[in-house]
């Protein structure tokens, strides 16, 4: 289980390849839609009369609301291998540091 607030889901969702193999390609969606915003959330980070414009004044509200995820072995190497990408580019960004930290953690089940 890893846990990420809205920031971090959003800033995962941004790393993730745009183009890849067939295999891939699913495995991006089917996680894309994993940790997409529900309907409620969109409601209420969005900026008043802004469906889906994230209202900036919420920031603070949206690092506090956290949700666990299971991310699978296969999919937790591909956010890690952009996360190096980003690295060995020299493109990594603040929201990357967290992501960063939490998805190079080991398992549990392997110390």
């Amino acid at each position: 289980m890893i846990e990420l607030n809205i920031l971090e889901r959003l800033a995962t969702l941004r790393i993730l390849p745009q183009e890849n193999n067939i295999v891939t390609m699913r495995l991006i969606r089917d996680l894309r839609q994993y940790l997409a915003l529900n309907d409620d959330e969109v409601k209420k980070f969005s900026k008043e009369n802004q469906l889906g414009m994230l209202d900036e004044s919420k920031t603070e509200e949206m690092k506090s609301t956290v949700s666990e995820f299971t991310i699978g072995e296969v999919s937790k190497k591909l956010i890690i291998d952009e996360l190096n990408k980003l690295d060995k580019a020299k493109q990594l960004r603040e929201e990357h540091l967290a992501l960063f930290d939490k998805f190079s953690e080991p398992s549990p089940n392997t110390e």
